[in-house]
Parts: structure tokens; sequence; C-alpha cells
């Protein structure tokens, strides 16, 4: 006879003060076993966690081998960044080998640990986005895109001016490739597939003679990208609405 296999037992939510309790071991067995992983990852703790943590806990969580606990570390880390304390450069240090990290989860929670800290220190953020839209390391490039093409980044006229910048970097990178793109290349145009129609929405007068200039370009990359940011439906109908 067979059986019906169990059904996992979820464990309990914990609070932020009940985390802050914990020892470090502790810590990231609570962390480990509320991760949501290998299927969607758990943001309400990623986001409580990477919040409440003190930094130290942070920047030791962001070099775990477990990615969800590196996660939560990454998101930490590049929330505190800009913020008041003296470690600017060393947390810049940090975030450019995770903005690098082999595992695209980690990779994203920089991104998002940045679009959180900039709701409060816009400034640094962008100088940190900038730099790395400027490295010409494909797989940075893609960091730096992600972070700043969000709505409400995009809410600050220098956000705008930054992420127009990181996309036309990044555009410039794919349009180069000669032959099959690779798989960092395949990330960045993916990427770049929605990137471009959220800056267009959020400054259509500044960015459409960018987007229009794209739209004559040759590469079949470029094309493949202006076609799938096209279909995204609020672009598509302020396309339609401008002729």
């Amino acid at each position: 006879m067979s059986r019906t296999p169990a059904r996992r037992q979820e464990p309990a939510p914990i609070s932020r003060d009940a985390l802050l309790a914990l020892e470090p071991d502790d810590l990231d067995e609570a962390l480990y076993k509320r991760s949501g992983l290998p299927g969607r990852a758990n943001v309400a703790v990623l986001d409580m966690a990477s919040e409440a943590l003190p930094l130290d806990e942070l920047r030791r969580l962001s070099g775990s081998r477990e990615e969800f606990l590196a996660m939560v570390g990454a998101a930490g880390v590049a929330r505190a960044f800009g913020g008041p304390h003296d470690l600017a450069e060393e947390l810049a240090k940090d975030l450019d080998k995770l903005a690098v990290d082999p595992r695209w989860r980690v990779r994203d929670a920089v991104a998002r640990g940045l679009q959180k800290g900039a709701d409060e220190h816009v400034e640094p953020v962008l100088g940190l986005v900038e730099g790395w839209s400027d490295s010409g390391d494909i797989v940075l490039v893609r960091t730096a895109v992600e972070t700043v093409c969000e709505p409400r980044v995009l809410e600050n006229a220098a956000a705008r001016q930054v992420a127009v910048h990181a996309c036309e970097r990044a555009m410039a990178l794919l349009a180069q490739v000669d032959g099959p793109l690779g798989a960092e290349e395949r990330s960045l145009a993916a990427t770049m597939s929605y990137a471009w129609s959220i800056i267009v929405l959020a400054d259509p007068d500044e960015v459409l003679p960018l987007w229009h200039a794209l739209e004559q370009d040759p590469s079949p990359v470029v094309q493949r990208i202006v076609s799938d940011n096209v279909a995204k439906t609020p672009l598509g109908r302020l396309l339609d609405e401008r002729g």
C-alpha cells in the first residue's frame, strides 16, 4: 500500500523581538527553517530580519553558504548603506562582492535592500549604483539596473537620471555581443525587458526620445528588448497615446 507523503509542518511565525533574542546558531536555524526555499523565498521574514538585526550580525550572515541567510545579510547590509555610521567604505566593498554573488537571489536581495535604503538615504545609493553602471561588469550592471529601475526609487529626479544611465550602459554591453547570448547576457536582457518600460513611464517627456532611438537600433538583441517592453500594457498604451 502506498502512503501519501506527510505534509511538511511549517514552523511557527517568529517576532522581531524573538529574533533579536537568539544566539547566532539559533538565529541561523530559525531563519533557515522559515526561508521558504527552495521555493518562493519568505520575503516577510527577509524584510523583518534585514531591518531588525544589528549590522555586525547582518555582515556575518551575508557571508553564509546558506542562501537565505546570505540574502538576509545582503539585504540588511544594503539597507544600512548610507545610514548614520562610519562604515560606508567597508559596506561598499561588501556590496561590491554581494552584487556579483553567483546566487541570483542574493544579488536580488542587494537590490531590494538598496531600494529600501534609498527611501531615507538616496544619494549614497545612487552614487554606488552609478559606479556599478560604469564598471563594465555585466553582472554588476544588472544589479545596478534592478536596484534603480523601481517606481518608488524613480520618484526622485536624480534617480531617474541614474536609471537612464544604467540602462544605456546595459544596452551598450548587450549590443556589442557577437553571437548567442551567454547566461549572464541573457539575465541582463531579461532585466532590460521590463526596465525600460519602468523608466519611460516614470518620466516620458525626458526618456521617450531615448526610447525612440532604441527603436531604430539594428541590433537583434535590442529589438527583442524593445518588443518585450512594448508588450508591457502600460507602455504600449502610452506609446499609442503619444503617437
